[in-house]
C-alpha cells in the first residue's frame, strides 16, 4: 500500500498530527487505521482466495502454511468463522491435544483483545471441541474440516 495512503488515512482516522510512519500496527500492537480501512475490500476480494488456499494446503497436510493464511484473514476479519475452523483443524492436526487447545485458546484471547467481533469464534470452538470429545478426539471427524 502506498505510504501516502497510509499516512493520510492514519492522520484522518486516528487524528495523529504525526502519523506512525505507515506501520501496519501501532506501538501497542493494534492494527493501524489504514489497515482497518481496507477491511471491506480485503473481505470481498482476498478472504475467499485465502480460505480456499488454506483449505487446499490443509488437504495437502501443509498445516503451517494453511495456518498462516487463516491467521492473516483473522487479523483483518476477526469474526471469520470459516478461517477459524480451518485454523483449529490445522492446529489440532499438527500438535498434541493439550498443546493444540492451549494454542487455540491463546489465539482466541489475542483476537478478542484486538477486536470484540472475535468473540463469536468461542462458540465455534466450543462446538468443535464437543465434536472432538464425542468422537474420542479423532481429528478426521472434526467439524468443517478442509473443504
Amino acid at each position: 500500500m502506498p505510504m501516502e495512503y497510509r499516512r493520510t488515512v492514519d492522520s484522518l482516522l486516528a487524528g495523529h498530527a504525526e502519523p506512525d510512519g505507515g506501520a501496519a500496527r501501532d506501538l501497542d500492537g493494534h492494527l493501524s487505521p489504514w489497515v482497518k480501512s481496507l477491511a471491506d475490500s480485503y473481505e470481498k476480494r482476498v478472504t475467499p482466495f485465502t480460505q480456499e488456499m488454506a483449505s487446499e494446503l490443509g488437504r495437502l497436510e501443509r498445516f503451517d502454511a494453511a495456518e498462516r493464511f487463516t491467521r492473516a484473514n483473522l487479523v483483518v476479519t476477526p469474526d471469520d468463522r470459516e478461517s477459524f475452523r480451518i485454523l483449529v483443524n490445522c492446529v489440532f492436526r499438527r500438535e498434541p491435544i493439550p498443546r493444540a487447545k492451549a494454542t487455540v485458546e491463546s489465539t482466541l484471547t489475542a483476537l478478542e483483545h484486538e477486536d470484540p467481533r472475535a468473540a463469536v469464534l468461542r462458540e465455534t470452538y466450543d462446538f468443535m471441541l464437543e465434536e472432538l470429545q464425542r468422537t474420542g478426539w479423532k481429528i478426521s471427524g472434526m467439524a468443517s474440516g478442509f473443504r
